[in-house]
């Protein structure tokens, strides 16, 4: 590890987690790709020395965010720094896609959890109420943004009455959503790293193949029983089912990804109209549902065809 090395990562990961400050409507996309140095760094080096380089470079970053009084940023420097470590260390051993994205998010699920309990525990809150307390205020100020822009009538009873039903669905659901918002993140400096490590001419001899990867068989099973206890459910059962729920078609819309992405390999896409694919399938959330409900008929119908020739391979 050069000197070079820690100045190179310190210096990426510090402006892309800054970008918000930057670029107020685009900057927060940007500041996603904060794991994509400690990735990179750690795949050029190796495991050993990524892990040094990581924390040293987050200890450079949280002694800058003290300093400028932006511990938020420190905060989120160590979860994208460890994100990004632990992305390249699972990637390296070989794991498929799907592997990778599940146990890098559980590492950043239980770390976040951990952050989440001290920071509540500074405030004398429990990490549950303290998530509650703050979907409260952000719920409260996008209230008053639409009020203060004229959008929203003041003492609107019916747009309150919206916002309090919003509110109590958020809580219910708060649990997927950050499991998949995770989920994202990791999948989305996966690509990410990938195009970077070819650009750089930099191989992953056991990487898998993004194109050819598929949830497995068996989860048809917990999406049939969590859809049941949601609607035969109640209280705590249905809304831990619901969460479930929402996390399994989730699994099944990177599926879908997977095989828009086989096809797109196959006929040789270039990369401008993948461009516009993509950015088509997130603009429209109904293409969202459409990829989910592919990739769990992928189950019974195999568009790639690549379970009959593993059939006849054997």
């Amino acid at each position: 590890m050069k000197p070079i090395d820690v100045l190179g990562c310190a210096g990426w990961a510090g402006l892309l987690l800054s970008m918000p400050v930057w670029l107020p409507l685009f900057g927060p996309l940007f500041s996603l790709l904060a794991p994509l140095p400690f990735f990179y760094y750690s795949i050029k080096l190796g495991s050993r020395q990524g892990l040094k380089l990581t924390v040293l470079v987050l200890a450079v970053i949280g002694l800058a965010a003290q300093l400028g009084g932006g511990v938020h940023i420190a905060v989120l420097g160590v979860e994208f720094g460890a994100l990004g470590f632990m992305l390249a260390f699972f990637t390296e051993r070989g794991h498929a896609p799907g592997r990778v994205i599940f146990l890098t998010t559980a590492v950043m699920g239980i770390l976040g959890m951990g952050l989440l309990t001290v920071l509540a525990a500074r405030r004398d809150m429990g990490p549950g109420e303290m998530i509650l307390v703050y979907l409260e205020a952000q719920m409260q100020a996008s209230f008053e943004a639409y009020q203060a822009m004229g959008l929203v009538p003041p003492e609107n009873v019916e747009v309150e009455a919206f916002s309090q039903s919003l509110f109590d669905l958020l809580s219910r659901i708060y649990f997927s959503l950050m499991v998949i918002g995770m989920g994202v993140v990791v999948w989305l400096n996966m690509i990410a790293g990938r195009v970077l490590l070819r650009a750089r001419r930099i191989d992953l001899p056991g990487a898998a193949s993004l194109d050819r990867w598929h949830a497995p068989e068996q989860l048809v099973w917990v999406l049939i029983a969590s859809g049941f206890l949601v609607f035969l459910g109640s209280g705590l059962t249905a809304t831990l089912a619901v969460n479930v729920l929402i996390v399994t078609m989730a699994v099944y819309l990177f599926h879908g990804l997977s095989i828009i992405l086989f096809f797109l390999n196959r006929y040789r896409v270039p990369g401008w109209a993948r461009f516009g694919v993509y950015f088509l399938i997130f603009m429209q959330q109904i293409l969202l549902v459409v990829l989910a409900l592919l990739g769990l008929f992928d189950q019974w119908v195999d568009f790639r065809k690549m379970r009959k020739k593993e059939l006849e391979n054997s």
